[in-house]
């Protein structure tokens, strides 16, 4: 049996799925952490497959979300993926992050032809991540990073938001009313959703690169002219 190995890494929650590619049942972990994913994102990936029974050469691609998040997280489960890949000269297939919590929703809740999926991750300095999704998952908004009161212009008072900027865009929102009651793991991307939906999806043929939309919060500090004395 073909299987496709899911990850992500990219913000608070770390989640590693065995997508299976000709039926069958799916191997998921997902948790939430303050820190930790680079340590934990392989064993678990190990782990999985000694659950499934499976050994490294019936993993046949692999799905892994590229960012928006944090600039550390965006990284850690690409880089893994990367590495696995290369060692068994198997394709990757990307997805952004906000596609991924977009994903949650439209697998799991009951929406209309009409409904938007908007989702946000708190990009912090006033900002959010910011895309949109129809019902069936094709975008409507292309990821950003926009001003908070900027993606509030956006929304429709009646909808669904999830992401962690979500309390954000609700506090900017005039009469929001929720759709729909949500658990709080859908606000994060999880591996084994995302990576059912993708998994017939054609892979990247270029290197895979993360997709931070801004530049790192972190700066070098500025430099300063060498002076010398005589």
């Amino acid at each position: 049996m073909r299987y496709q190995l899911s990850l992500d890494s990219c913000t608070k929650a770390c989640s590693v799925a065995l997508t299976p590619l000709d039926g069958g049942k799916a191997f998921a972990w997902f948790e939430i952490l303050d820190r930790g994913h680079a340590e934990i994102i392989a064993h678990q990936a190990q782990l999985l497959m000694l659950v499934a029974g499976i050994k490294a050469q019936d993993i046949s691609q692999i799905a892994v979300t590229i960012g928006p998040g944090t600039f550390t997280g965006a990284r850690i489960a690409l880089a893994f993926a990367r590495m696995f890949a290369a060692a068994r000269d198997i394709p990757i297939i990307a997805v952004n992050s906000l596609e991924a919590i977009a994903f949650n929703a439209i697998s799991n809740l009951s929406l209309s032809r009409n409904d938007i999926v908007y989702t946000a991750i708190d990009a912090r300095r006033g900002q959010v991540y910011f895309a949109s999704y129809d019902s069936t998952g094709a975008e409507i908004f292309t990821p950003e990073a926009i001003e908070i009161r900027i993606a509030a212009e956006m929304i429709k008072s009646n909808s669904l938001i999830l992401g962690t900027g979500r309390e954000l865009l609700i506090e900017a929102v005039e009469s929001f009313s929720e759709l729909h009651k949500l658990s709080p793991d859908m606000h994060f991307p999880q591996a084994e959703i995302f990576g059912d939906r993708v998994k017939n999806r054609v892979a990247e043929t270029t290197p895979v690169s993360p997709l931070y939309l801004r530049a790192a919060d972190a700066k070098l500090p500025a430099s300063h002219p060498i002076t010398f004395t005589q």
